[in-house]
């Protein structure tokens, strides 16, 4: 199935959403094809690897889905748009900045 959202689900990306201060919007499964939108989001303040606070609300990540629009928005900048941009290689650019799934810094 072709999505017009990407799932952010490791550290990289979640630290790459929170730079880029994209709109991140929460979703619970309700089943197999079933989602409850719980929050239409902000931007991620914080995470570690048991939550992310994401407009000033905390969430477990084993319990809920992160979720970004891949259309981006007019006002988010290249290179912002380039951190997020996992899915085609370019991961390889927040390497580039030094850094890497043991150096990562939780926000």
């Amino acid at each position: 199935m072709n999505h017009t959202y990407k799932v952010l689900k490791s550290d990289i990306e979640l630290f790459a959403a929170a730079l880029s201060q994209v709109k991140v919007y929460v979703v619970q499964s309700l089943g197999e094809d079933w989602v409850s939108v719980i929050d239409y989001g902000g931007s991620v303040e914080k995470f570690s690897p048991d939550t992310s606070k994401i407009a000033g609300v905390y969430y477990m990540r084993n319990q809920f889905e992160f979720r970004v629009d891949k259309k981006r928005p007019a006002n988010l900048n290249w290179s912002a748009g380039l951190l997020l941009d996992t899915e085609y290689g370019n991961i390889e650019y927040i390497k580039r900045l030094g850094f890497n799934s043991k150096t990562l810094p939780c926000l």
